[in-house]
């Protein structure tokens, strides 16, 4: 038996390029975004699987909408939220301006922006 995966799922590119400057800012009722010191955490994060709040602020950071950042790396649809089906990309990035200039970390590409030139 073969499975049979969503087309989403089986992506192999990015929906970001690395080097390419983005805006940092949720889609959801609260715009400002947690940036993850690890891949493995914003996954489990994502999925519904943090632990416990001592684990979201020892982990991440909270920036503010439109905090300008650097795509250093992509993965593509590795992010599974908890109640929606098709996958997000985990982009990892740098924070070049704000409070976190110079952070390191990674977010979910339903946070990322492309600033329109």
């Amino acid at each position: 038996m073969v499975a049979v995966w969503p087309l989403s799922a089986t992506a192999s590119t990015c929906h970001v390029r690395i080097g390419e400057r983005i805006l940092l800012a949720s889609v959801s009722h609260d715009p400002n975004v947690f940036v993850w010191d690890g891949r493995a955490r914003l996954v489990e994060y994502a999925a519904g699987r943090y632990g416990s709040i001592d684990n979201v602020v020892r982990h991440s950071v909270l920036v503010k909408p439109g905090t300008h950042a650097i795509v250093v790396m992509c993965v593509p649809a590795v992010v599974k939220l908890r109640y929606v089906v098709d996958p997000y990309d985990a982009v990892g990035l740098k924070i070049t301006a704000g409070e976190y200039r110079n952070h390191w970390g990674w977010v979910n590409s339903d946070d990322v922006h492309v600033p329109r030139r």
